[in-house]
């Protein structure tokens, strides 16, 4: 064990006191050699590096003959990849990911990239025409948005719901053969991979209601085998298409929640905020949302997505653009641990408004945690 080096040099002075390691004695004084005071040079010695030379473990790096933390964050031997931010621990360091974002080895990967850029793929815009969507709001851990408006409104977004998997389109007009045209825009396309997406699969079998006949069609083109179905027969199948006001009973909806939740794929489309003239609570009593509350989804009764064409994202919608992981991104924002620039501030400010506003009728009975976040957000 190394003797501290204070210990030493107090030992030294006190030899030195009784004539031990002075050079001489108290009756005999030290030779004079010309050079520096010989009790100075003989406690140099005593605590010269060589004394005190210790070997450190790796993570940390020897200061005044003690082993210390080595911050890798400050000194720039940290290997962490943008987005992920350094952060020092005793003996190493950590690369932590921001909210919605996945750890790998040196850096972060936002857990839906892949999903999103399958659902994506070869889309560039998308055309609903004159038809008024209904404004989704994305509200759970497994689900993510795929499409919004400018005004950062989503109107088409996927989840998972247990073994199986949903995309919610916020009008059927998306699943009618006007809107599938190729010729157009890349509605179709992105109607077609979402089939596979949901069926995990990519030759699936897809059923369908008699409102999506047209749609079946347009499947069927692209080499998908479809067969009409109705929620008593899903056995066999990997994909039901169906409008999400299909007016098919509450028997019938558990039918096909069941088909989602043991793996199931699931495409509907509709728009609640016409259904909520003459109904209440559409983020509870809406047919639809029977199923999408389940994969973190819900049709609102909000029309206040933009009309006609739409970019598409060539990379996956950010964190903020998701109803609870603006949230999340919000706590670390306000810590200052995990900073948001100006924009990220204002889609994040966004999509919780949205959020609130279209779960609103039924925040404090159906939607408790996400009332609870957001409170635990604006009080900090």
């Amino acid at each position: 064990m190394t003797t501290p080096r204070s210990v030493l040099l107090s030992l030294a002075l006190a030899l030195c006191v009784i004539g031990q390691a002075c050079g001489g004695s108290d009756s005999t004084p030290a030779t004079d050699t010309g050079s520096p005071d010989s009790a100075t040079d003989t406690a140099a010695d005593v605590i010269s590096v060589d004394a005190c030379t210790v070997q450190c473990d790796p993570g940390y790096v020897e200061q005044d003959c003690a082993c210390v933390d080595q911050d890798e964050c400050s000194d720039g031997t940290a290997t962490c990849e943008a987005p992920a931010t350094c952060q020092n621990t005793d003996g190493g360091f950590e690369c932590a990911c921001p909210v919605g974002y996945d750890p790998t080895e040196n850096g972060c990967v936002l857990w839906y990239a892949e999903h999103y850029l399958a659902l994506t793929d070869g889309v560039a815009t998308v055309d609903g025409g004159g038809s008024q969507s209904s404004m989704l709001a994305v509200h759970g851990a497994r689900a993510f948005p795929v499409v919004q408006d400018q005004a950062k409104h989503t109107f088409i977004a996927a989840g998972e719901f247990l073994q199986g998997r949903m995309v919610a389109f916020g009008h059927e007009a998306w699943l009618k053969p006007n809107l599938l045209d190729d010729t157009n825009d890349d509605s179709g396309r992105l109607v077609r991979n979402a089939a596979r997406w949901v069926a995990q699969k990519p030759d699936p079998t897809i059923g369908y209601s008699p409102a999506m006949a047209g749609l079946a069609s347009h499947l069927e083109a692209d080499g998908l085998a479809t067969v009409a179905a109705s929620p008593s027969d899903l056995a066999g199948l990997d994909v039901f298409c169906m409008e999400a006001n299909a007016g098919y009973d509450d028997d019938a909806m558990a039918l096909i929640q069941q088909f989602v939740m043991q793996g199931g794929g699931l495409i509907a489309g509709g728009q609640a905020w016409w259904w909520s003239y003459s109904h209440e609570n559409a983020p509870v009593n809406y047919p639809g949302n029977w199923l999408a509350n389940g994969a973190g989804l819900t049709w609102t009764a909000l029309g206040n997505v933009a009309t006609g064409s739409h970019e598409v994202s060539p990379t996956p919608l950010p964190p903020v653009a998701h109803g609870l992981l603006a949230l999340e991104s919000i706590k670390p924002h306000l810590a200052g641990t995990m900073p948001l620039d100006l924009s990220a501030q204002q889609w994040a400010r966004a999509s919780i408004q949205d959020t609130l506003n279209g779960l609103r009728p039924a925040l404090v009975d159906d939607f408790p945690d996400y009332l609870a976040k957001a409170t635990e957000v604006s009080a900090l």
